[in-house]
């Protein structure tokens, strides 16, 4: 019983120094990076040109995320001060 509390509360320490944009946008980077290891290559449909477009879009809107999550979380700072 013990170990699983001290589990959670070392998660939970992490989780203060890392804020939830880091979580969210590694999620969702290793999830693209998993679609487009995995569907890219079966697809022959698409041109070469737009499965690489399709990727980049992908990574550009992870990051544009990643930017809007921390503008927000700094907006929300500052209305706690």
């Amino acid at each position: 019983m013990y170990l699983s509390t001290s589990i959670i509360r070392t998660f939970v320490h992490i989780m203060k120094i890392y804020k939830k944009p880091l979580w969210m946008c590694i999620a969702l980077l290793f999830y693209v990076t998993g679609m487009a290891i995995y569907f890219v290559p079966r697809n022959q449909e698409m041109s070469s040109a737009e499965k690489t477009i399709t990727v980049i879009v992908a990574y550009v809107l992870v990051v544009a995320l990643w930017f809007a999550m921390q503008y927000r979380e700094k907006l929300r700072r500052k209305e706690k001060n």
